[in-house]
């Protein structure tokens, strides 16, 4: 709980900074939307499950942004039950790199919630303690999440933009409970491997 804390914490500071480098800046604002495909593997669960999403960033300076991405991730999760395999992720954060105007490298620190959603099938979970963890989350259930990792850019035109991104996903998940990676006595930091690839347009 520390650790994801800290890690709040940082991203709050790092945001609050490129708005104040935004304030002193004279360039123009630059505007950055486009969307993406996604893979997400949860240690909790079998499976890689693929969703899409779209991506909206703003550049106060040339190397930073601070962007928003939302995706809907679907069914490809086994080991979960059908009525809340539908997840619904929205991401907020700084991103930060260095490199040319057609290529650059890149760092990303991004919190915000991923959504279980309630289905409207029939839940049936065996009477045990703790109870395994997707009957905790077929009721619907809002984590906490945040995103560290980093990813590589492509600019054919000054204007279109290709990118690849992988990174460490950490769900805050309810407990006790257990599951495919073990049992937890309480509410637990999860960790999951996200991959997306993407193409914007900047204005």
């Amino acid at each position: 709980m520390v650790r994801i804390r800290g890690l709040a914490l940082l991203l709050a500071s790092l945001v609050l900074q490129a708005s104040l480098l935004c304030a002193q800046t004279r360039s123009k604002d630059r505007f950055e939307a486009g969307g993406q495909l996604t893979l997400n593997r949860l240690r909790e669960f079998q499976g890689t499950d693929p969703g899409g999403g779209v991506r909206v960033a703003w550049y106060p300076h040339r190397s930073i942004a601070i962007e928003s991405q939302f995706d809907v991730l679907g069914s490809g999760l086994r080991g979960i039950a059908a009525y809340n395999r539908l997840r619904v992720q929205n991401l907020f954060g700084l991103k930060a790199g260095v490199g040319s105007r057609q290529f650059a490298l890149f760092a990303k620190l991004r919190s915000g919630y991923t959504r279980f959603m309630e289905g409207s099938g029939r839940v049936g979970c065996i009477a045990v303690f703790p109870p395994p963890v997707d009957c905790l989350l077929a009721g619907g259930y809002t984590a906490y999440t945040m995103d560290v990792g980093g990813g590589v850019e492509f600019r054919p035109q000054p204007r279109f933009v290709l990118r690849l991104d992988a990174g460490d996903t950490m769900l805050r998940l309810p407990g006790p409970s257990r599951s495919k990676a073990g049992v937890r006595t309480g509410r637990y930091l999860s960790h999951g491997f996200q991959v997306g690839i993407g193409a914007a347009v900047r204005f």
